[in-house]
């Protein structure tokens, strides 16, 4: 009996100890995408999001590089909430470490606040979480610099990509009216430049550019939110765009 209520004690023990790792998570709007990231010291078996807004539009919700080989959904219903789940069929993790999770397009002006998460590693054992601020995680996520000329420019019209969102290639348009020193680049979803598509002058007219989903080094990015933003002259305007593999 003595043996037994040891085994019984160091049992709670041990699942009092698993129960104790933790899982730092954190969440912000860049422009009008809400980005999540996470830090965790152990693998991710299957994380639950629940998100209120009010006011927003949630558009589309993008699964990031670290859950790409999970199975995911989200489902939505008419008194602001929001459910993300992500779990694998398949004995696939999130790994552990830091990194982003997800990112979800947003519409309109509002608030948008994680209510709560259910985390476990992939042996199912339940984590808890901490919610935090990002500059708290290794992938610190900047402020992003690409904000919106909301004064039309007159002497350039900048045009939505398509297709988009895109697989492996797509198509960036934009109009000059008169010559000017034209510079195209590419941002992730932190305001960190990827890739420089275009930097000299030309002349006025219609224009076409192709961006294959590459970095400067012809690295096949993750897929994600990005934005392109045309600088013309001393004017300037930015998009956004999805690519999806």
């Amino acid at each position: 009996m003595k043996s037994l209520l040891v085994f019984l004690f160091i049992l709670l023990l041990v699942n009092f100890c698993f129960a104790q790792e933790k899982i730092e998570l954190c969440y912000q709007i860049n422009i009008d995408t809400l980005i999540v990231g996470y830090h965790s010291e152990v693998d991710i078996g299957a994380i639950s999001l629940w998100f209120f807004h009010t006011g927003y539009q949630i558009d589309t919700v993008i699964f990031l590089e670290p859950a790409q080989n999970m199975d995911y959904s989200d489902y939505r219903d008419s008194l602001g909430m929001l459910r993300i789940l992500v779990w694998s069929l398949g004995a696939e993790i999130i790994p552990k470490g830091t990194d982003y999770l997800l990112s979800i397009y947003l519409s309109g002006e509002g608030t948008i606040l994680l209510d709560t998460a259910d985390v476990s590693d992939n042996l199912g054992q339940i984590l808890t979480y901490e919610e935090v601020d990002c500059s708290e995680l290794w992938v610190d996520c900047p402020e992003s610099e690409q904000k919106e000329n909301l004064s039309l420019p007159e002497n350039f019209i900048l045009f939505q990509n398509y297709p988009n969102p895109f697989n492996l290639y797509t198509n960036i348009l934009y109009e000059l009216n008169h010559e000017f020193f034209v510079k195209l680049e590419i941002y992730d979803i932190c305001g960190k430049k990827v890739k420089t598509l275009l930097s000299k002058k030309q002349t006025p007219g219609f224009k076409s550019l192709v961006w294959d989903g590459k970095d400067e080094d012809k690295n096949l990015l993750p897929s994600g939110v990005y934005f392109y933003r045309l600088k013309v002259g001393d004017q300037e305007k930015t998009k956004k765009m999805v690519l999806l593999k």
